[in-house]
């Protein structure tokens, strides 16, 4: 039997049961965030080239204690694995360090590190692995330790006490932001908002040895390190479920609303993500937080009118995770694991075998019509894509309702967008149909919020935002098909909007094999406009294309001497790879 560091077993923490089955949501009593002790802090340790080795290598001491680590460098191919301890201490088992993060946000990048691995208080790490990696960087998070609530039975205890009702959602028990969040992981931006139609079941790969007094800690961390370490606004999870069937709240917005995660790149404008706290690649996930994660997805997807049965038909929005390419028509279950969108092994392998039973007991549970929140008249905005290329139009949609739900018919409404200064301004003037319902489309130049706006009897009317993406628009010209040797090789192109273009080169060797022959930055003029020089000393074949962002040109082919030509010879139009 395992027991934590504060001597409550697990077991006994499953026979009390989770949180979630109360039926509220869960606030600190005091109104101060569980476990905010103010010391939490973020902090690195360099690793420069040669410190570590393949095999197995020295401890190394962390600057200071810590609770959670991830690794960011050269990790491709190194197949790493850490294990941690507080000095003189038992060493933990040995975690493998991911490459790189397997989440990211829609139209941006992942992390440049690894997962985040839970390590609970430790001062210690070593690592091994098959060959020897190139400069490395541990970034560390120094969680607060747990005293708002009471550790073990006493603080599930302390968590009922504090519970207040929220009949308006209807939602099962959770542990809101102000719960586990403090001041040190404040979103860097406003929330953006989506729709629901499906919802994808994640694991967070920090390891399941932790008491469910930790659990808020583990949040917390999680938050630091995805909004610090990999640059996001927030927690990349809408939701998260602790092995004990706790419910945590992640990213901040509302949890009646459809939050844009971080949590399924080229999905995350009409999903929601629900984290399971641990690794789940050869450990089931336990009853009570089955049970959890169903109440919950039955109700997330039932409060938005979404069916939780079935599968439906998306539309991928790429990206460098994404398993499949930009705009391809995919057959997903409404509760999906996340490895049916993005190039991942999550939510693990046991408890992607889970999920048929998840959707089964998630069915049963989504016999009740949701409550919903009293208001006023309600509007309602869909995206038809979430990236857009650059001068391309982009479609909007919605419904306005009064407030018995009744269509609001002939109202004047207003699209506006939001762009990088943060100030509204209006694109499109549209009125509604005789059943609500409103379109427009307009033109797309930089990433931006959209949302619709109305007067009701004299009360504005505001819908959602939705968050369109822009991807660049790259042209190439036509490039010489032969050159001599030292001859000019000119490259132009155009890319809107203006943006740092990178020109590929590749060489044909002798086995017929295409290679890597370096890559140049060229930065284009105002108005876009994009020319580089090349020059290649002897006989061969280069192939050229020009990249921005994950837009690429189909390569051209030139021949440099007396090398026989190809039939290539223009990069003219070509688009390859998603946005």
């Amino acid at each position: 039997m395992m027991v934590s560091r504060y001597g409550f077993t697990r077991r006994g923490a499953l026979a009390l049961g989770a949180v979630a089955g109360l039926g509220t949501l869960v606030r600190p009593a005091s109104g101060h965030a569980a476990g905010a002790s103010e010391d939490l802090h973020s902090f690195t340790l360099p690793l420069p080239r040669g410190t570590v080795s393949s095999g197995v290598n020295p401890p190394l001491d962390a600057p200071q204690p810590f609770d959670l680590l991830g690794l960011s460098g050269a990790l491709a191919g190194a197949h790493l694995q850490v294990r941690t301890r507080r000095r003189g201490g038992a060493w933990s088992r040995w975690i493998p360090v991911a490459a790189a993060a397997d989440h990211a946000p829609d139209g941006g990048r992942a992390g440049a590190a690894s997962d985040p691995i839970w390590t609970g208080r430790a001062d210690q790490l070593q690592l091994r692995g098959t060959r020897t990696p190139g400069a490395l960087r541990v970034h560390f998070v120094r969680a607060p330790t747990p005293r708002a609530h009471a550790r073990g039975a006493a603080g599930i205890a302390s968590a009922k006490s504090a519970a207040v009702p929220v009949s308006a959602f209807g939602s099962p028990a959770m542990v809101m932001r102000d719960g586990w969040a403090t001041t040190a992981v404040k979103p860097r931006n406003d929330p953006s908002f989506g729709r629901i139609d499906m919802a994808f079941v994640h694991h967070t790969e920090t390891g399941n040895d932790y008491g469910p007094d930790e659990s808020p800690a583990i949040v917390l961390s999680i938050a630091r390190y995805h909004r610090d370490t990999n640059g996001w606004s927030d927690i990349g999870y809408n939701f998260l479920v602790d092995q004990y069937g706790t419910i945590f709240e992640g990213r901040a917005g509302g949890i009646d609303k459809a939050v844009v995660g971080a949590q399924a790149q080229g999905y995350n404008s009409f999903s929601t993500g629900i984290s399971c706290i641990g690794g789940y690649m050869t450990t089931a996930l336990p009853d009570a937080a089955m049970r959890s994660v169903a109440k919950l997805i039955a109700w997330k997807l039932g409060y938005h009118g979404t069916p939780v049965a079935g599968t439906l038909v998306v539309t991928s929005g790429g990206g460098e995770l994404n398993a499949h390419p930009y705009g391809q028509k995919v057959t997903m279950h409404r509760i999906a694991g996340h490895r049916d969108g993005d190039s991942t092994d999550c939510p693990g392998d046991k408890l992607y075998h889970q999920l048929p039973a998840l959707r089964t007991l998630a069915e049963g549970l989504a016999g009740e019509e949701p409550a919903k929140p009293a208001g006023s008249s309600k509007m309602t905005i869909v995206a038809d894509r979430t990236v857009a290329v650059y001068g391309s139009a982009a479609a909007v949609h919605g419904v306005i309702t009064d407030p018995a739900g009744n269509a609001v018919t002939n109202k004047q409404i207003a699209v506006e967008k939001q762009g990088a200064s943060k100030k509204w301004s209006r694109l499109a003037t549209v009125r509604s149909g005789s059943d609500g319902s409103w379109s427009a489309s307009v033109p797309w130049k930089a990433t931006g919020r959209l949302r619709a706006r109305a007067t009701v009897t004299g009360h504005s009317v505001v819908s959602p935002m939705v968050t369109i993406s822009v991807t660049p628009k790259l042209t190439a010209g036509a490039l010489p098909k032969s050159v001599k040797p030292n001859g000019a090789v000119v490259v132009t192109g155009t890319v809107l909007p203006a943006a740092t273009v990178k020109v590929v080169l590749q060489k044909k060797l002798s086995s017929g094999r295409w290679a890597a022959a370096g890559t140049r930055t060229v930065k284009p003029s105002s108005r876009g406009a994009i020319r580089s020089t090349f020059r290649f000393a002897g006989p061969a074949q280069y192939r050229i294309s020009l990249a921005a962002g994950s837009v690429a040109t189909s390569p051209a082919t030139v021949t440099v001497g007396g090398v026989a030509k190809t039939s290539s010879g223009s990069v003219s139009g070509g688009v390859s790879a998603g946005a």
